[in-house]
């Protein structure tokens, strides 16, 4: 049986029931990324199975990473969806002994997660550029990693990178009028649609590559321009039928982004506790909660897109990204890679598409 609601809201059970093993959910259930939440919680559910129960605690509320911390039945947290809640929380997550995976990116460090850093989806993106292209970023620091590492693994077909001040897009967006070179961006969404609106009042009609811009401010800045550009998605897609079919007969849509990225999350942290042995015996027997954040560094599960696992550096692996393209307004799945998809690849392509590695 599932019970999901606020922990504010939950009762607890009668001293003489067996206890449950719990997976927490800290995910927005109020505000404006509420429906994020929903798509996450709803994707971890799927993942959690039948003997394992799901509190969900809506983390836009002050206290959350307590409550669910002081729970002994709570094996490990899904924790966040959202950018700056996930960094926000994080110092506090690590003062907790609750194994944790965190399914928002960010720039924190030393908490499992799921969604890599910018460098690694950049460089992912990377297989999708198989002809010359400049790259074109807002400055921001993570815009910049986002670049150079593009530059890096594709050095045969890279043209150069400039930083676009917000202040002159039409002006940078001029200089590439006539060039018919695929264009990538690496930076802020908003930002992004901006400069591709901008560079097609000039006529160009240059193809146009947004790294990490699956995002619907990419959306709303850029407008009409937005028809045709390819974007990748920071989350991670669904390649798997069995958990597309689950998730669209649950909730009428495909999941993607936020969904995914929950379901994987619990997928690893349910095998982490089978796999150590945590099971309870006795009413209110807390959860070993050391044996279960040992087993997730080692463990071995099968996501939405095959066998996953954590890194030595906690970020989930084979690192898998998507190609969406603008059609009608709306983001349509182009293609899905993923760095395993290299091990097919005669070993002189392997080595460029890795770049560094």
């Amino acid at each position: 049986m599932f019970w999901i609601g606020l922990l504010a809201c939950a009762v607890a059970p009668p001293a003489a029931a067996p206890a449950r093993p719990t997976l927490g959910v800290a995910v927005p259930l109020s505000g404006p990324d509420a429906a994020l939440g929903a798509a996450a919680l709803d994707g971890a559910t799927l993942a959690a199975g039948s003997d394992v129960d799901v509190l969900a605690v809506d983390d836009t509320v002050p206290g959350a990473v307590a409550r669910l911390a002081g729970l002994p039945d709570v094996f490990g947290v899904v924790a966040h969806v959202v950018r700056g809640t996930a960094e926000d929380s994080a110092p506090e997550w690590l003062r907790t002994n609750v194994p944790v995976v965190v399914a928002a990116p960010g720039t924190f460090t030393g908490l499992p997660r799921v969604v890599p850093p910018i460098d690694q989806c950049a460089r992912c993106a990377g297989l999708f550029l198989d002809t010359n292209f400049w790259v074109r970023t807002d400055g921001s620091p993570g815009g910049m990693v986002a670049g150079q590492a593009l530059l890096d693994a594709v050095p045969d077909h890279a043209l150069g990178m400039d930083t676009v001040d917000p202040a002159h897009v039409a002006g940078q967006a001029a200089k590439m009028a006539g060039r018919s070179r695929t264009v990538v961006w690496t930076g802020d969404a908003a930002a992004g649609g901006n400069y591709l609106r901008a560079l097609r009042s000039t006529g160009s009609e240059a193809p146009f590559l947004g790294v990490g811009l699956y995002d619907h401010r990419f959306l709303a800045a850029a407008g009409a321009s937005a028809e045709g550009a390819r974007v990748t998605s920071l989350g991670r897609p669904a390649r798997d039928r069995a958990f597309v079919d689950a998730f669209v007969a649950k909730r009428g849509a495909t999941p993607a982004g936020p969904a995914v990225d929950a379901y994987e999350a619990a997928t690893l942290l349910v095998a982490a506790w089978r796999a150590a042995g945590s099971v309870h015996t006795d009413a209110g027997s807390p959860v070993e909660r050391t044996k279960v954040s040992t087993a997730l560094g080692t463990v071995v599960a099968d996501g939405a897109n095959g066998p996953m696992y954590l890194g030595s550096d906690g970020v989930l692996l084979p690192v898998v990204c998507a190609t969406f393209t603008v059609k009608d307004g709306a983001f349509t799945v182009e293609r899905i890679a993923s760095e395993a998809d290299l091990l097919t690849e005669p070993e002189p392509e392997r080595k460029r598409l890795r770049g560094a590695e």
